[in-house]
């Protein structure tokens, strides 16, 4: 009850700046409960009144909070569609929605370059709420040539979200598994902590697993279930990073099956054939790989050919600024098809491949300042990969990192092992609200 009569004075009070006068008819809507699958939650969207005169103004309303276990939201962008023949009026002007504002009058919002009909915050902090709302104005008498319509405007509401889920796994010797299945089915399993947001992991691990205590090692999938559980969708274009930090008694069992099932290893770096996977790939340096590539298969079938194929490769270097190979000094000591490779080097990662992106997109989306839990030595050890976020539009996505078990160290019959995730993702929702609008005459 206080939260929305702190948002009546608030909205009272805005009107007498503006000097607008509200028309005739109210909507209340009851304030909506955000639950675990809510990252940011939607309260309401609703205009101040649902019928509107001519010519007349009206605020619309978008209150929203961030989940009190959650992370900080970023990047928080509200937007207004389909709201012509309305105008905005914002800075005592009346303004296209689309049009891109030139000054800022509403210093509660990050608005600069923004259009109109749109609002941005650069951060929300947990259980933190936030208001947006737009002046808008009906059109005239004239402009509705004196007839009543009806009218739907849309909001959408896109941001940046974190969520982290931890997983134990049950191990169990061979010999216990076998003393236990005497007594019946054996059920044991681990137990799965999510805090909240939209994107969600489910383990797929098969449990318990079995080992043989104290010989050698045992492989097994890690295995999650990506989906979205919100009330909204992951947004088109972009993509969904996961990465998973892996108890210290299991592996990855090799960086090629790994980079098979499209997992790269922090700071490390990745080929353009995996860059070209995610949204942040560097063309010019992948065209650049693609050119040295070219070079060495050619000074491979014939050396002669090195020095046309360097000078190739040179020009490709000096558009992008980097230092030029001396191939008149380099070419002729190629004789052998060996030799090409001293030439065109095409895996120095400081030079052919990106930095790896993802890291740069985990280190974004999980900061050490906010994230102090995840030190660096954590972070080193990590593998990332990322979803496509059309995949879960549709349907579930299955991720796999094939893992081996060193059980060489473990004399115990029960062991249970931690796995942590993390994702980071930009989501989108959407609503509608209806107006009436009506002659003054």
């Amino acid at each position: 009850m206080m939260i929305k009569m702190k948002k009546a004075l608030i909205l009272m009070g805005l009107l007498l700046i503006t000097g607008c006068t509200l028309p005739f008819g109210e909507t209340q809507a009851e304030e909506t409960k955000i639950s675990v699958t809510d990252g940011i939650g939607v309260l309401e969207y609703q205009a101040v009144v649902n019928k509107m005169l001519s010519d007349t103004y009206n605020y619309i309303l978008l209150s929203v909070r961030n989940n009190a276990g959650g992370s900080n939201a970023k990047n928080i962008e509200a937007s207004l569609e389909n709201v012509e023949p309305f105008s905005v009026y914002e800075c005592s002007q009346e303004h296209g929605p689309s049009d891109v504002r030139e000054i800022i009058c509403n210093q509660f919002f990050e608005d600069s370059g923004k259009p109109y009909k749109t609002h941005k915050v650069n951060q929300m902090r947990p259980n933190e709420e936030l208001q947006f709302f737009w002046n808008i104005k009906a059109p005239t008498d004239g402009e509705i040539v004196g007839m009543s319509f009806n009218h739907d405007v849309y909001y959408t509401l896109e941001y940046d979200y974190t969520s982290t889920v931890t997983q134990t796994i049950v191990t169990l010797s061979q010999q216990e598994y076998l003393q236990q299945s005497q007594e019946g089915p054996v059920t044991l399993s681990g137990q799965t902590i999510s805090s909240p947001g939209e994107i969600k992991l489910e383990s797929r691990i098969q449990q318990p697993l079995i080992f043989v205590e104290g010989e050698g090692t045992t492989e097994f999938n890690l295995e999650f279930e990506v989906s979205n559980e919100g009330s909204g969708i992951p947004k088109p274009g972009s993509t969904v990073l996961i990465a998973v930090k892996k108890d210290p008694l299991i592996n990855v069992l090799s960086p090629t099956i790994a980079a098979g099932n499209g997992w790269t290893k922090y700071n490390t770096p990745i080929t353009c054939e995996l860059a070209g996977q995610i949204n942040e790939v560097e063309d010019d340096r992948c065209n650049l790989y693609d050119t040295c590539l070219t070079g060495l298969t050619a000074c491979q079938t014939d050396t002669s050919s090195c020095t046309t194929q360097c000078g190739n490769l040179n020009t490709a270097l000096s558009g992008l600024g980097l230092t030029e190979k001396d191939c008149g000094a380099l070419c002729p000591t190629v004789t052998t098809i060996s030799q090409c490779g001293t030439v065109f080097n095409c895996n120095d990662p400081s030079i052919y491949y990106n930095k790896n992106k993802l890291t740069e997109m985990f280190d974004q989306a999980f900061p050490t300042l906010d994230f102090p839990e995840i030190s660096q030595s954590i972070r080193n050890d990590l593998y990332l990969r990322v979803i496509d976020a059309n995949q879960l539009t549709q349907s579930n996505f299955v991720i796999t990192l094939p893992m081996v078990f060193d059980t060489s160290s473990v004399f115990e019959p029960q062991k249970i092992l931690t796995v942590s995730a993390y994702i980071s993702y930009k989501y989108l929702k959407e609503g509608s609200t209806s107006l009436s609008v009506y002659p003054r005459e």
